[in-house]
């Protein structure tokens, strides 16, 4: 072994992100060509995961180094969102701690693609789910991420404002209604400005009038300072569930709780 390649060998180890995946972008970057990777794999320097990608072999893969790949190797426009962000902001206790740990990921840009990597094997068993419900423009997006550090790693996730969207959005087939509807609940003290420019700027009909019907039926106090009139709420019926609860304000049929 040349002291050069002694060299670079160092350079990797010392560089690479913690329970992270090791793109060959980040390889590249560093100046490990994919040949120089393929004999650091069988010199047991690193451990090939899938086409693209590879682990330290002495770490294990995180969620937090899975979606750090994404979002900084690979620049893909993706957040977490939705529950899980609103988890690991402290807004709700949705997010289970331990070896089960499900994250849900939002893509910005529907026309955007994501590595063949995330769906092999390997991956699969970090429980990640993968949302391509585009609710605003992507140039917008940038407004509404906050960055967090996890475990030396930065993630960008959704303000709590965007989270509850992405949640309303799934209703009713991959999102509890109920459920939704008790974040909602836990949400009193959303940002006025922010609630509104996101409202006005939001593609989805659903999910502004039920953010509305629900801000309502809780009584937030932040409700009384929008400006509706500036939110496009779409026209004719929205139903959410059949034989429910019909809102005549908000024009939308909802499932019955709490003894509406």
């Amino acid at each position: 072994m040349t002291k050069n390649s002694c060299s670079k060998i160092n350079h990797m180890v010392l560089n690479m992100p913690h329970g992270a995946v090791i793109t060959s972008e980040w390889l590249h970057n560093h100046g490990i060509s994919s040949k120089l990777a393929w004999w650091y794999v069988r010199s047991n320097w690193l451990e090939k995961i899938s086409d693209k990608a590879y682990k330290n072999p002495y770490d294990n893969i995180t969620w937090v180094g899975i979606v750090n790949a994404l979002q900084e190797q690979l620049k893909k426009p993706v957040h977490i969102s939705g529950k899980s962000a609103l988890a690991l902001t402290g807004k709700s206790h949705y997010l289970p701690m331990g070896n089960q740990v499900y994250i849900e990921i939002s893509v910005e840009d529907n026309k955007s693609s994501l590595p063949m990597w995330l769906y092999s094997d390997y991956i699969s068993k970090n429980k990640i789910t993968i949302h391509k419900n585009q609710l605003i423009v992507s140039d917008f997006y940038k407004d509404y991420l906050i960055n967090k550090e996890f475990d030396g790693l930065n993630i960008l996730l959704s303000c709590a404002e965007l989270a509850i969207l992405e949640v309303l959005q799934l209703i009713p087939k991959k999102q509890d209604f109920v459920e939704a509807a008790q974040l909602m609940e836990s949400l009193p003290y959303l940002r006025v400005n922010k609630v509104q420019h996101l409202l006005e700027q939001c593609n989805s009909i659903k999910a502004k009038r039920l953010f509305l019907y629900l801000a309502r039926k809780y009584q937030h106090t932040w409700l009384k300072k929008l400006d509706i009139t500036k939110i496009n709420l779409g026209s004719g019926k929205r139903v959410i569930v059949q034989g429910g609860y019909f809102d005549k304000e908000f024009q939308i049929s909802v499932p019955i709780i709490d003894g509406e």
